[in-house]
C-alpha cells in the first residue's frame, strides 16, 4: 500500500469529485446501471448524515487516499432486509479508477470494519458480491473474509456471500 487511506464523512463538496470518480464497474456494481447526477449525490449525501449520528440503516464514508477523494466505503445496518442474521453488517464499496489496486479498499474496509467494533454494530461483516464481479471477489478475499458461496437475495438475486467478524473495540475507526 502506497499512501495514507483514511474513511471521513462525505460532505457537499465532494459531490463533483464523487460523481467524477464514477466509471462503468462503478455504476455496473453499486448503482444498478444509473449514473450520479448533482442532484441524486446531494440527496445520498444528507441522507447518510442522520443515519451516521443515530447509529442506524447505511452507515456511508468518504474515503480518502493521500487527502484526495478515493472512493466511498458504506456498511448497511439493516442486515433483514437484506437477507442477512442479526448482527450481520452487509459492507459495500468502489475506489476511483485513478485509486484501483494500490489497496485502497483494503484499508478502507479495515477502517470501516474497526469503526463497526468500536461502535458495538455488529458482529460480522459481509460483502455480497455478483459473481461477475471478479475485482470485488479478489477484495473479499484478500481482507480475510471467508466464502460461504453463493445465496438467494430476497431480491432474487444470486450473490456470492463473503463473511468476517467485526473486531471488538480497538479505538481507531473513522470520525463520526
Amino acid at each position: 500500500m502506497s499512501g495514507q487511506v483514511r474513511l471521513r464523512p462525505f460532505t457537499l463538496a465532494d459531490v463533483n469529485e464523487h460523481n467524477a470518480g464514477e466509471d462503468a464497474e462503478s455504476v455496473r456494481w453499486l448503482t444498478e446501471g444509473q449514473e450520479s447526477t448533482v442532484a441524486s449525490t446531494t440527496r445520498w449525501i444528507e441522507g447518510h448524515a442522520n443515519a451516521r449520528r443515530d447509529h442506524c440503516g447505511e452507515q456511508v464514508f468518504a474515503v480518502e487516499l493521500d487527502g484526495r477523494l478515493a472512493g466511498m466505503v458504506a456498511a448497511n445496518l439493516d442486515a433483514y432486509g437484506l437477507g442477512l442474521a442479526a448482527g450481520e453488517v452487509n459492507l459495500s464499496y468502489a475506489v476511483h479508477p485513478w485509486a484501483r489496486r494500490r489497496g485502497v479498499a483494503r484499508c478502507a474496509i479495515a477502517l470501516m470494519c474497526a469503526w463497526l467494533g468500536d461502535c458495538g454494530l455488529g458482529d460480522r461483516a459481509v460483502i455480497r458480491v455478483d459473481p461477475a464481479n471478479e475485482a470485488s471477489i479478489r477484495t473479499a478475499r484478500s481482507c480475510g473474509f471467508t466464502a460461504l458461496g453463493p445465496r438467494t437475495s430476497p431480491s432474487g438475486d444470486v450473490l456470492e456471500h463473503f463473511v468476517r467478524p467485526i473486531p471488538g473495540p480497538q479505538g481507531n475507526g473513522p470520525p463520526r
